[in-house]
């Protein structure tokens, strides 16, 4: 049974992306670190390894699960003031209150930041 190259290249990066997810999490302070085809932690020394770590960090990103249509709200943003500045426009703008859900410490902090204004 022969493969083409495009298929044996979709069946090796499908098994390279199973076994990702059981993989423990690349430093984000280091943004030249990928793992090559057989899963070793290597450092990126031109474009092409860039392309490599963007396309785990893509990877990771579209793995989270996010809430359905339903679960979402309409914005209505309201403009408050809006000031000309020549070349540019400065507009304050406040939208619908959403429930974040926060730890405590930030949720503290954010509250003391809303109270200020």
């Amino acid at each position: 049974m022969k493969l083409s190259l495009a298929a044996l290249a979709s069946l090796l990066s499908a098994t390279t992306i199973a076994s990702a997810a059981d993989l423990p999490r690349l430093d984000r302070d280091h943004l030249l670190l990928f793992r090559d085809a057989s899963g070793t932690v290597r450092r990126g020394q031109s474009a092409a390894g860039w392309q490599l770590r963007r396309a785990e960090i893509l990877r990771g990103i579209q793995a989270i699960p996010l809430p359905g249509r339903e679960k979402r709200v309409p914005l209505d943003p309201q403009t408050e003031r809006e000031v000309d500045g020549g070349d540019h426009v400065r507009r304050r703008i406040t939208c619908q209150p959403v429930l974040v859900q926060a730890p405590p410490k930030v949720a503290r902090k954010l509250s003391r930041s809303a109270s200020s204004r």
